[in-house]
């Protein structure tokens, strides 16, 4: 890869750090549409480029995630027992989604894509946010949150970020109220 190419995903990295860490949003949110862009420039075929950076995108989220968990885990901010009842719904959400984003031609995932940074967007500009942060956890049972998990997963499966997006708010409403 030519040196111009490596600073522009270099740049782009930095780029959807310092707006994740701004806006509170996710990664990928900028990710998916910059390695999109830089895919094209890179003349990819086009009608690959959704697919290839959704995928690099999930594949970059790995590394960041268990790098976020841990460090986490270690100022005791996961909550464990929400964590074991949601993670077998969000597997099967991802391994669905992904299975559905395969056989998607690549316009219908520019528009789910775009769609989904639209409903963010409108949240942010609401500026949605629980009422209070007085932690009580309510009893969610475990078909309701697998449920959730796989909407997270399926939605991350198919568009290649993160599920924080739709895990934040649920685990807010889970935990706080």
């Amino acid at each position: 890869m030519d040196p111009l190419s490596v600073c522009l995903f270099g740049m782009l990295g930095v780029a959807a750090g310092l707006l994740a860490g701004l806006l509170g949003i996710g990664g990928g949110m900028v990710i998916v549409p910059g390695l999109f862009y830089l895919f094209g420039l890179l003349h990819l075929p086009e009608e690959s480029l959704m697919h290839l950076a959704a995928g690099t995108s999930t594949c970059i989220m790995i590394f960041t995630a268990a790098a976020s968990t841990w460090s986490h885990h270690l100022k005791g901010h996961i909550h464990w027992a929400i964590f074991r009842k949601i993670i077998v719904g969000i597997a099967i959400g991802v391994l669905t989604g992904n299975l559905l984003a395969n056989h998607l031609d690549n316009r219908w995932l520019e528009l789910a894509f775009g769609l989904f940074l639209l409903v963010v967007s409108f949240k942010l500009f609401l500026n949605v946010k629980p009422e209070s942060k007085t932690v009580v956890e309510k009893s969610f049972g475990l078909v309701i949150t697998s449920l959730v998990g796989v909407a997270i997963g399926f939605k991350s499966g198919v568009l290649g970020i993160g599920g924080g997006a739709l895990s934040v708010p649920f685990y807010s409403i889970a935990i706080c109220r």
